[in-house]
C-alpha cells in the first residue's frame, strides 16, 4: 500500500478544502489505475469539517505513523506549501527513519 502525504493544515478553510479536493483528485486518480493507496487527508477531511479541534498534526500524528508502518512505500503529493508543512516533514522524516522508499508526484492540475 501507498501512503500518500500532502499538505492540509491552513488558518484559512478554503485552503484547506483546495488541499483536500486536490488530495482526494490525485488518490482518486490513483485507484483508478489499480494502485493501493491511503490518504490521511482524505480519510481525515470529514472530521475536521466537524470538529476543529483535530486539525492540527499532533492530533493525527499517532495515526498517521501506524498507518506508515502499514505502508510498503511513501508518495508525496507535491501541493503547493508541502515543503512548508509540518505535517508533511514529520510523515517524511518516519518513512526515511524507517528505510520507507519515497516519491514525489505532481498534483494532477493545481489551478486555483
Amino acid at each position: 500500500m501507498i501512503y500518500l502525504a500532502s499538505p492540509y493544515s491552513h488558518e484559512k478553510a478554503w485552503v484547506r478544502e483546495f488541499r483536500y479536493k486536490k488530495t482526494y483528485e490525485f488518490t482518486r486518480y490513483c485507484t483508478m489505475k489499480g494502485e493501493l493507496i491511503f490518504s490521511p487527508v482524505v480519510y481525515g477531511h470529514q472530521f475536521v469539517e466537524k470538529d476543529k479541534a483535530v486539525i492540527s498534526y499532533s492530533f493525527w500524528q499517532p495515526f498517521n505513523e501506524h498507518m506508515i508502518l502499514a505502508c510498503s512505500e511513501m508518495r508525496v503529493l507535491c501541493l503547493m506549501g508541502w515543503k512548508e508543512s509540518k505535517g508533511v516533514r514529520a510523515e517524511l522524516a518516519f518513512a526515511e527513519a524507517h528505510g520507507m522508499p519515497i516519491t514525489f508526484a505532481e498534483p494532477l492540475n493545481e489551478n486555483i
